[in-house]
């Protein structure tokens, strides 16, 4: 049976706060996997997809006034990719192409999540 979209970031959301309460970051292809969404990296359609939820996840993360989530999520190199910082534009968080090339951006974002997940009462 194929998952709604909702339980597909419910999923997301649950092994990301996992990982952000241990310090760790993740990969999309481990994300995929972990949360069992079946989406093969190696296909362009579902990096599309998996693009997609994070942006709906960290949107919301966002508008709860908690830690962009979508932050832990890296690409081989151990960066984010584009998807990540056009969010952040669109967050009105400055200009995608500066917070790229502005590597202690997506440092702080990083620790933003590591420091308030590993709290225990932010874990739900």
């Amino acid at each position: 049976m194929e998952l709604t979209e909702v339980e597909k970031k419910e999923r997301i959301v649950a092994v990301l706060i996992k990982r952000a309460s241990k310090s760790q970051t993740i990969g999309y292809q481990e994300l995929s996997d972990e949360a069992s969404l079946k989406l093969n990296m190696g296909n362009p359609d579902h990096r599309v997809q998996i693009g997609i939820l994070l942006d709906d996840v960290s949107k919301c993360e966002f508008q709860a006034q908690r830690p962009l989530l979508s932050a832990i999520v890296v690409r081989t190199d151990k960066f984010p990719g584009d998807g990540f910082y056009k969010l952040c534009e669109k967050l009105e968080l400055g200009d995608w192409r500066k917070l790229k090339k502005d590597d202690l951006f997506f440092c702080d974002r990083i620790k933003e999540c590591f420091t308030y997940y590993s709290k225990s009462k932010n874990k739900e």
